[in-house]
């Protein structure tokens, strides 16, 4: 009798993995790994299923002890690429789209025709900049470092109407009220 010639489905086929051919796919696995940043995304691309990944690791000990290697060095590059664009937003804003009404509103020429491109406007994110700095200069942006500035600087408060000038007293906001 013949074998079928069926194509059997994922769950059906059974990987048999030689050790070279496993060596190679780890290989292949972690510098997906190191591109992508992601476990699916890079077993994808080697074209097993995460879990086969996740299997190699808990029985394999020098794959996982390579894969914690690995991901340390991802995650530090990762971290590094995100404080990098973070810091750009944060200095010099976004481009946001603006949009009235759900519909995107358009640039304006100077002919004072619609340019068919979008408008936008650049933002910045205040809550960034300070989780920025609190973060890469605590010795300055810190909760403590703010008190103790508050401190040095608590005579120099300055509030409409105490102001003097040329030695005369402070001019009481009353005198500009209008009856």
């Amino acid at each position: 009798m013949a074998k079928s010639k069926t194509k059997k489905t994922p769950k059906e086929r059974v990987h048999r993995w030689t050790k070279r051919r496993r060596k190679h796919a780890q290989a292949q696995f972690f510098l997906a790994y190191i591109d992508t940043g992601c476990v699916t995304t890079a077993a994808q691309r080697i074209g097993v299923h995460r879990s086969v990944i996740y299997k190699w690791r808990s029985e394999d000990e020098e794959f996982a002890t390579a894969w914690t290697e690995t991901e340390d060095r991802v995650l530090a590059e990762k971290a590094d690429l995100l404080v990098e664009s973070s810091l750009q937003r944060a200095i010099h804003g976004y481009r946001k789209p603006l949009f009235h009404a759900g519909e995107p509103i358009m640039e304006i020429g100077p002919d004072g025709k619609a340019t068919g491109r979008q408008a936008f406007v650049r933002s910045f994110s205040p809550a960034l900049a300070i989780f920025m700095l609190t973060h890469l200069r605590p010795d300055k942006f810190t909760q403590k470092a703010l008190e103790q500035f508050r401190a040095k600087t608590k005579d120099l408060e300055i509030t409409f109407g105490t102001i003097p000038t040329n030695g005369q007293p402070p001019v009481d906001d009353k005198e500009f009220e209008s009856d």
